[in-house]
């Protein structure tokens, strides 16, 4: 048996040392600072999409209680921390991966820590190195294996993720063990020497032997009794200090929101100096534990919640959307679209009720663009505009074949995603228009939404991040880091979502056709809409939604492929965040990339190269001077 043992052991030395070989060893190092550099990324955008999400909850909902106050002013910081903590650490295994040898600092941090003599030092890198390889060759086919099971299915697409998947899962374990190895050995003088001595003799070893030679070499001698250059001293008085500055700043603030004394603005300017004050007691207790991409974090924490808190808190625009853009004009003869060589396809798309198909009795993208327009009539004031709602979209119609219009329903404009029923009793045809942004509360959702995967997309122009994942992949890891379903909070847009049930179940029942048109976020909403209830939905200069499907509980991206038609500028640069599902249009802008996100700016395109064959002529002007947003 103890033969058996020992021969088994003389196999295993000298698999590895086949291992340990410096052409394996190379492409080790690249694959796994892929996987670190990915992680890294991920952890980034992660942290600041759910810090965001958080912040979005608690501004644009208004429930600054003591349980949201708490969990806003005391448990944040400490999980900001944390994350900026972990992220600066893995940053540093960045390098440590593309070193040669690699994992030095990675395998001494744990060696610093757990080893108290040289025997039992030279065990625990003896078996560091073999964990390493083990654990970067099996753990990618383990990811491959639970994407198997998880999707019922493999392919090459959904291979290449298990793989990435597993592989950074490994990163993950390993960078957690080094972070609380580091913050360990950082408490004293003594073992971050210890840690140095141990990182030096380790380099020089493996720089002369190659990666590996540590599991057949025994360190000696390495302890040095002279302090490293790079030995910071451990200043606690100086650390209770600014632990005391960041309580009372803390306690200050919870007791400040509870009693109602300052604004949510002077709130956060506190929690950003708590936060900073934070910073430095960690940096006082824990010296060498923390470095610069730590601070620059913090610093970012704090720039975003002060600046989320403005626009929360902002000035609001007033617009005045009763104003209709277009109107029948007797003197004009009907268009005629097929006498122009060269329109949009947009010019020719219709929509009706299948069941009452009769001559002129659809609605044409002229017909219902206008509809976006007036859902933003709005003012910080916010007064009860329902009678000159239902007058200005009566003059859309007014003189023209379609025939009798209700507004069967408006939410007031202080709403959250205004909307209204429009119908068309001639057409039987019910189309629920959704409003895009215009107050913060929206534009804080935006970024809720967005945050994560739109910092996962600009990270992918460094290194492939998401581009590698399957959409599938993508819109499930998005769908879950949602703070609101972490905590049980229901999203902002289910009173949207839920209305527009109502009035199609009322439709079904009465044989209408429904129909859902939103501008901006107004169309980000509508195409989740309408594939859920298997409708046509029009989104105007909308966000794309491959990747927030998850978001909005939609399993299948292939629904909105028959369901949603997105109309977009060209220039606009709302319409260029995520990828576009379904029919996409774009149509040629020529006024500045602001206002080419107005519908507007669609209406008047539309106009001037489809045409009316209603008769009705623009009557505010289609020049950037004419436009009020």
């Amino acid at each position: 048996m103890i033969r058996f043992s020992f021969i088994c052991s003389q196999i295993e030395d000298k698999l590895f040392h086949v291992l340990f070989s410096k052409s394996y060893v190379n492409s080790l190092r690249v694959r796994v600072t892929f996987y670190f550099v990915i992680t890294t990324l991920s952890l980034i955008a992660l942290i600041i999409g759910l810090f965001i999400q958080t912040l979005n909850f608690i501004l644009n909902t208004a429930l600054l209680n003591t349980q949201t106050t708490v969990l806003y002013l005391v448990l944040i910081p400490g999980i900001l921390l944390f994350f900026a903590a972990i992220i600066d650490d893995f940053i540093d295994l960045i390098f440590d991966a593309m070193d040669n040898p690699p994992f030095i600092k990675g395998r001494a941090q744990l060696n610093a820590l757990v080893s108290q003599n040289e025997e039992m030092a030279f065990k625990m890198i003896k078996f560091l190195n073999k964990i390493l390889i083990i654990g970067y060759e099996v753990f990618p086919m383990l990811g491959v294996t639970f994407i198997y099971f998880f999707y019922g299915r493999l392919n090459l697409e959904l291979f290449a993720s298990g793989y990435i998947l597993g592989g950074c899962l490994f990163s993950v374990l390993f960078g957690l063990i080094y972070t609380v190895c580091h913050a360990i050995n950082s408490r004293s003088s003594t073992a971050q020497d210890k840690f140095f001595d141990y990182e030096i003799a380790l380099n020089k070893l493996e720089s002369d032997q190659g990666y590996g030679s540590s599991s057949f070499e025994l360190l000696s001698g390495y302890s040095s009794k002279e302090l490293d250059k790079r030995v910071l001293a451990v200043k606690r008085r100086k650390g209770f200090l600014f632990l005391f500055v960041a309580s009372v700043f803390i306690s200050g603030a919870v007791l400040s929101t509870v009693f109602e004394i300052f604004s949510t603005i002077v709130i956060t300017l506190i929690f950003s100096i708590s936060l900073i004050s934070l910073r430095f007691a960690i940096k006082s207790f824990l010296p060498n534990f923390v470095g610069m991409s730590f601070t620059v974090l913090v610093v970012i924490f704090s720039i975003v919640a002060i600046s989320m808190n403005a626009t929360a808190t902002g000035l609001l625009t007033t617009v005045d959307g009763t104003k209709p853009l277009i109107e029948y004009d007797s003197r004009k003869v009907n268009y005629n679209i097929s006498s122009k060589s060269s329109i949009y396809p947009v010019c020719k798309m219709r929509w009706e009720n299948p069941l009452y198909r009769k001559p002129s009795k659809y609605l044409t993208l002229i017909d219902l663009l206008p509809l976006s327009e007036i859902i933003y009539n709005y003012t910080p004031n916010h007064y009860d505009d329902a009678s000159d709602v239902k007058s200005a979209v009566s003059r859309i119609y007014e003189g023209t074949n379609i025939g009798s219009v209700l507004v069967e329903q408006i939410d007031p404009m202080s709403q959250f995603t205004r909307s209204m029923i429009v119908y068309f009793e001639d057409l039987k045809i019910r189309v629920m228009v959704i409003r895009g942004t215009i107050m913060p509360a929206e534009m804080l959702y935006n970024l809720d939404v967005f945050s994560f995967v739109q910092v996962l997309n600009l990270f992918d122009k460094i290194t492939p991040v998401i581009g590698l994942l399957p959409p599938q992949i993508v819109s499930d890891i998005v769908a879950r880091v949602d703070f609101g379903k972490l905590v049980g909070i229901p999203d902002a847009s289910e009173f949207t979502f839920k209305k527009a049930q109502k009035y199609h179940t009322m439709s079904i029942e009465n044989k209408d056709e429904f129909i859902v048109l939103g501008h901006s976020l107004g169309g980000t909403l509508a195409g989740p809409i309408a594939s859920s209830l298997d409708v046509s939905g029009i989104a105007l200069n909308p966000a794309g939604s491959r990747s927030v499907l998850g978001r909005f509980n939609i399993e299948n991206e292939e629904k909105l492929y028959k369901s949603l038609t997105s109309i977009n500028m060209d220039k606009d640069v709302v319409n260029k965040v995520d990828a576009h599902l379904g029919s996409v249009n774009t149509l040629a802008c020529k006024l500045s990339p602001v206002k080419c996100h107005d519908p507007k700016a669609i209406l008047c395109e539309v106009h001037r190269i489809c045409g009316d064959e209603r008769n009705r002529a623009i009557i505010t002007g289609c020049t950037e001077e004419n436009f009020s947003r």
